[in-house]
């Protein structure tokens, strides 16, 4: 009776690194992010990783442009990798934008970013979140 009680406790942990088995089981939380206000020339980022999680990895990068007065103001981030950390914790990522970027900002009177966040959770795909930020002087 014993080896019933392995396969099964297999099968269950198979279920939740794998995903849904089937279209009515719930598939694990993502990753949440929420952008802060700029400040100086710092652009913060805070993450959340669910407690359904073991862990939450990945990548962050933003871009934007805005057209004011017949000129193009760009602003855009390299991708800044975060390490892992538990789930159910938070970290905040710190963007320091450059003087340049920081100048377009200011004399587009605000640009709006998108924000593209790759996450892994140790298995399977990355996931891919997007959302939009405001960087405002």
């Amino acid at each position: 009776m014993q080896g019933g009680k392995g396969i099964a406790a297999a099968a269950v942990v198979a279920a939740l690194v794998a995903g849904p088995a089937f279209a009515g089981e719930k598939e694990l939380p993502t990753l949440r992010a929420k952008a802060g206000e700029l400040k100086g020339n710092v652009f913060p980022l805070k993450l959340r990783c669910p407690k359904a999680r073991v862990s939450c990895a990945g990548s962050v990068a933003f871009k934007g442009k805005k057209r004011r007065r017949g000129r193009i103001y760009r602003v855009e981030a390299e991708p800044l990798e975060f390490s892992p950390f538990a789930g159910g914790k938070r970290k905040t990522l710190r963007f320091r934008l450059s003087e340049d970027a920081l100048r377009a900002v200011e004399r587009a009177n605000g640009i709006t970013v998108r924000v593209l966040i790759e996450a892994t959770y140790g298995v399977g795909e990355p996931d891919r979140i997007r959302l939009r930020a405001r960087l405002s002087p």
